[in-house]
């Protein structure tokens, strides 16, 4: 057979047992078996016993002995010309270039008399590329000569300049293209661009934004029009064609139609986003039953209550109070979730506030001295009260220090705080109470939280108890605690609905660092009957966006999910409204140095 060779043991030249590694075997083998060498430079390199007895070697010294020998032999036969050998001249990277230490694919020093060094590719250098500045310059001057002979600047580019400081330097080519010139804008005055720019169509840079805003309202007036009901209340409006064009913007006023008494003028942000009807049918009181019970409560024990108070924010966007109590500088909103959820307003007309709605009324009231409390509509009646009285000082009062301190069962936890917090109760590690004549008077809860932080996860008293210093008791307990167990942080979270002042509750007065305010709370309301994920929700329920996840909602819509919706988008068309409270604040508690 051609090209094979058959042999036995031992008639190898002594060329070929030099560093072979293998061992060879005692039988009859040919030219195409693979043994294995020792190459001194790059080490054990398999190959045919043919390739190495015709004088082959390590593949590795191969490559680089053909590469350097095609590197020197272009060097010998087609040196570098003269004019790239100059343009080295001075450059630190010579040597290295004409040695061939660099090829022609890497980057080289090169010297211009005009710019001094620049980089360039060497194989871009060799076809003719030199300094980039020296171009640049070049190109200019040629284009603008050109410009000047041929095709001198349009009337508008000459208008532009008229009362220029620099329209001479700009005709008469002292200027260049790549230069800046300051041209002048019949609305804005005078502004500085580069000449290329101008030509080529740029112009005063805040005329731009302003029409780029104006073409940005006009496609998302397109894209995303008003809602139904807000067309309506538009009826008969002479702003009406105004609106929908965008010639007013949203904080400008329009005429809307209320069919009771007529056309009134208000924000269109305020009508669109806020809620904002027609102050008039306002004016007609309407209060909540519990609004009326609590309001009664009041005026027996002799407090002075002024209801749906329109003008203590009638500089701050006219929000309603529904009571206020000017001697203790407090208000009480009464929120139902068909009235107060966010989004579009459901079917009914209700609803549609604006996410930040509760949140800025309590900062208004801030402003104004006032602490704003909002009680929803699942806190009972028996809660409700006792947290009013809390906050007006007419609990019965019992002492922390005539009370003991008990570890709650998970029975007796879950009782006391579904019966006295108004979010009910949620797993915890441990739980510390007082006790008075057996009855728990005020209980704190403590919890791993999803940052593996010690966290207080809650703290109640008993309904219309207060229980003075029973917080600071039970945090003494927790701070043995956390001591025995090394824990250096605390952290808890207040809802604003209860506490509108970060710098003035409990947490505050107890030692706490307030650490930022969180993001809003947020729950999903029901407005029909739903079923998703194989659960169905009753018409006016709160549930946990946890059960509303985007996916979940994904699945349930199937086919009418398009895509790019939003969570709040999916929720909507399955018929839930978001529900967004006033605010959520962290506080940490750093106890090492005061225990």
């Amino acid at each position: 057979m051609t090209g094979v060779q058959t042999c036995a043991l031992p008639i190898w030249p002594q060329e070929f047992l030099d560093n072979l590694v293998s061992e060879v075997p005692d039988i009859k083998i040919n030219s195409h078996t693979k043994l294995k060498w020792i190459c001194e430079e790059h080490g054990i390199y398999e190959q045919e016993i043919g390739s190495h007895l015709l004088g082959r070697r390590c593949p590795k010294c191969g490559i680089s002995n053909r590469i350097r020998g095609m590197r020197d032999s272009k060097r010998d036969t087609n040196k570098f010309p003269q004019w790239f050998i100059d343009d080295l001249d001075g450059s630190p990277d010579k040597e290295a270039v004409l040695n061939g230490t660099l090829k022609s694919h890497d980057k080289a020093q090169f010297y211009c008399p005009q710019h001094g060094f620049y980089s360039q590719l060497i194989t871009s250098h060799l076809r003719g590329h030199g300094c980039r500045k020296c171009h640049f310059d070049s190109v200019g001057f040629k284009n603008q000569s050109v410009r000047r002979d041929k095709n001198p600047f349009p009337q508008w580019f000459i208008d532009d300049l008229d009362g220029s400081p620099d329209k001479e330097a700009v005709l008469n080519g002292t200027l260049k293209m790549q230069d800046v010139a300051k041209f002048i804008c019949e609305v804005h005055g005078i502004y500085e661009q580069k000449l290329y720019a101008h030509l080529a169509g740029h112009s005063c840079p805040k005329c731009s934004i302003q029409n780029r805003a104006e073409s940005l309202s006009n496609t998302a007036r397109n894209k995303n029009p008003f809602p139904q009901w807000f067309i309506d209340d538009l009826d008969g409006s002479p702003d009406k064609e105004a609106v929908l064009n965008g010639t007013l913007k949203s904080h400008d006023k329009a005429q809307f139609y209320c069919p009771q008494h007529g056309f009134y003028s208000q924000l269109i942000t305020n009508h669109l986003n806020q809620g904002q009807s027609c102050p008039s049918c306002i004016e007609i009181k309407y209060s909540s039953k519990r609004e009326e019970f609590v309001a009664e409560f009041l005026v027996e024990n002799g407090i002075k209550v002024v209801r749906n108070d329109r003008n203590i924010l009638s500089d701050k966007g006219g929000y309603e109070l529904d009571l206020y109590l000017p001697t203790y500088k407090v208000a009480f909103e009464f929120n139902g979730y068909l009235f107060h959820c966010a989004g579009s307003k459901t079917k009914y007309g209700y609803g549609g506030k604006s996410k930040y709605y509760h949140k800025l009324k309590t900062e208004l009231c801030l402003q104004k001295g006032i602490k704003l409390y909002h009680i929803w509509e699942d806190c009972s009646d028996e809660l409700c009260l006792s947290i009013v009285k809390a906050k007006l000082g007419l609990c019965e009062r019992i002492y922390a220090r005539k009370c003991e301190v008990k570890i709650l069962s998970k029975e007796e936890e879950k009782e006391f705080f579904e019966n006295n917090h108004v979010d009910g109760f949620t797993k915890s590690l441990k739980c510390y109470a007082l006790v008075n004549n057996g009855i728990v008077v005020c209980a704190l809860s403590l919890r791993n939280n999803f940052s593996n932080q010690m966290e207080i996860a809650r703290f109640a008293s008993k309904i219309n108890v207060e229980v003075v210093g029973g917080y600071s008791r039970l945090l003494k307990q927790v701070k043995g605690l956390l001591k025995s167990e090394n824990i250096k942080e605390l952290v808890t979270y207040c809802n604003r609905d209860l506490s509108p002042d970060p710098n003035n509750n409990f947490y505050s007065n107890s030692g706490f660092e307030f650490v930022k305010e969180c993001s809003l709370i947020m729950n999903y309301y029901s407005v029909d009957y739903v079923e998703v994920n194989n659960k169905s929700y009753k018409p006016y329920q709160l549930i946990s966006r946890f059960n509303l996840r985007k996916q979940v909602l994904i699945e349930e819509l199937g086919s009418r999910y398009k895509e790019g919706m939003s969570e709040l988008e999916c929720a909507e068309l399955l018929g839930f409204r978001p529900v967004y409270n006033s605010g959520n604040f962290k506080y940490k508690f750093i106890y090492e140095s005061n225990i």
